[in-house]
């Protein structure tokens, strides 16, 4: 498999189990966003994964984040996405 390949399907999965859970998503201590600064801890809505890979975060409408999705965890349940 060549790394594009590869690479794809993997955010393909990745893209897929965020479909299936819900919205609300916490972020592991000390996760950094797309510009290298951290992020707050708390609860967040999960917008999307983007084309490039980020993951899209708000607090309401007001406050967002590009963030890697490996580094989300289920709301409330602090278990990892898949």
């Amino acid at each position: 498999m060549t790394d594009k390949v590869h690479l794809f399907v993997v955010l393909l999965v990745v893209f897929l189990g965020v479909l299936i859970m819900s919205g609300r998503v916490e972020v592991k201590p000390e996760t950094r966003n797309h510009k290298g600064f951290f992020v707050q801890d708390t609860d967040y809505e999960l917008v999307g994964i983007e084309r490039s890979g980020w993951a899209l975060i708000c607090i309401e409408e007001a406050v967002c984040h590009y963030v890697d999705p490996d580094n989300l965890l289920e709301s409330g349940s602090g278990v990892e996405l898949d």
